[in-house]
């Protein structure tokens, strides 16, 4: 955690919000490793998706807790979920992330409670999610 590394893999999905988050895997398709974007870079363009990168950035942990998915809840219940791009939403990368559907607070009450429930059997009291703070990356050819 806080430490700079070097990562190649392929480009899975590009957030179309900003295009500020990416996903990427590597030899096993089922693990996807989030990437954001810092200040040193704009955003992540949609034509990457399907190409191979090499990542350079920070090893980042986020804390998820009881008090952070219950913010999260009241942003989503309060219809502001679907709008935000904020602390309290996570994008997981998957096939319908971006999909603006009218049933995304649903979707997302869902995500929390299933949460709550790997919280429960956390024993710590939180779980943590892991990212790559991207401050470099160059396409592969």
């Amino acid at each position: 955690i806080e430490q700079q590394i070097k990562i190649t893999g392929t480009v899975v999905h590009i957030c179309e919000h900003g295009g500020k988050r990416m996903f990427i895997i590597g030899d096993n398709p089922e693990k996807r490793i989030r990437i954001t974007a810092d200040k040193n870079v704009s955003s992540f363009k949609a034509e990457l998706e399907g190409s191979d990168v090499t990542i350079t950035g920070i090893i980042k942990e986020k804390k998820i807790d009881e008090a952070f998915l219950t913010n999260w809840e009241t942003e989503v219940k309060s219809n502001r979920g679907e709008e935000l791009e904020g602390e309290h939403k996570i994008h997981t990368g998957g096939l319908d992330h971006d999909k603006q559907d009218g049933h995304g607070n649903s979707r997302e009450l869902k995500q929390i409670s299933n949460f709550r429930q790997q919280i429960k059997e956390s024993k710590k009291g939180y779980f943590s999610l892991f990212s790559i703070e991207c401050n470099k990356y160059t396409e592969n050819k």
